[in-house]
């Protein structure tokens, strides 16, 4: 999957802070393969892993570049505070 920039900074900004920007980018790309898929989706129809391992939640679209691409857009805390939920809602 590819990682954008964007979801490596909410990774830093609501899980891991003070993580740099690489080390986040390899920690999310170990682990978002293990990742299991939610039924649930984004109102957008984005999918929605979750990191038990990371404790977050990675929002997920598939790549203009081909039906095989997936592309993490954002990560969310596992938590199910209200703010997240209206991320997942908006994505």
């Amino acid at each position: 999957m590819i990682i954008t920039d964007h979801a490596v900074e909410r990774y830093i900004e609501r899980i891991a802070p003070g993580t740099s920007m690489a080390t986040a980018k390899a920690r999310l790309g170990v682990h978002v393969g293990s990742a299991a898929r939610l039924k649930q989706k984004t109102t957008s129809g984005d999918d929605i892993f979750v990191s038990e391992s990371l404790n977050c939640r990675f929002v997920v679209r598939k790549s203009q570049f081909g039906e095989k691409d997936r592309v993490v857009i954002t990560v969310l805390p596992l938590d199910n505070s209200t703010q997240d939920s209206e991320e997942v809602t908006l994505e």
